[in-house]
C-alpha cells in the first residue's frame, strides 16, 4: 500500500518524540494503549495473527524501555485464550501486558 511505510515511520518518530519528552517532565509514569499485544505468551514468541511481527515488538518495545519512567505497562484490548496478563524484563525493565479488567455479569 502506498504510503503505509511512511505512517508506519512518522508513528515511530512521534513516539520517540513523546517518550523523550515525557522522561525529560519527570513524569511518574507512561503507559502504552494498543489494540494487539506485542507478545502472548512470551517476549521471543514468533508472530502469529494476534501479535507484533519480531522487528515491530523489538523496536517499540525496546525504544520505550531505554527512556527512563517509560511504559511499565500495556494495555491491549486484543487477548485470545483467556490470557489476562503476561511478563517480561526482555526491554530492560519489567513489563507487564495485560487485558483491560473484565466486567463482571450484573
Amino acid at each position: 500500500m502506498p504510503g503505509v511505510q511512511a505512517r508506519v515511520q512518522a508513528q515511530a518518530t512521534w513516539l520517540n518524540e513523546t517518550l523523550r519528552s515525557t522522561a525529560a517532565a519527570d513524569v511518574e509514569g507512561v503507559v502504552l494503549l494498543a489494540h494487539i499485544p506485542p507478545f502472548i505468551g512470551h517476549d521471543a514468541e514468533p508472530f502469529g495473527w494476534a501479535n507484533w511481527p519480531p522487528a515491530v515488538r523489538h523496536e517499540v518495545l525496546g525504544m520505550t524501555q531505554g527512556v527512563a519512567k517509560a511504559p511499565r505497562v500495556v494495555v491491549c484490548g486484543h487477548f485470545h485464550g483467556n490470557v489476562e496478563r503476561v511478563e517480561s524484563s526482555a526491554y530492560g525493565a519489567p513489563l507487564e501486558v495485560r487485558s483491560p479488567p473484565r466486567r463482571s455479569a450484573a
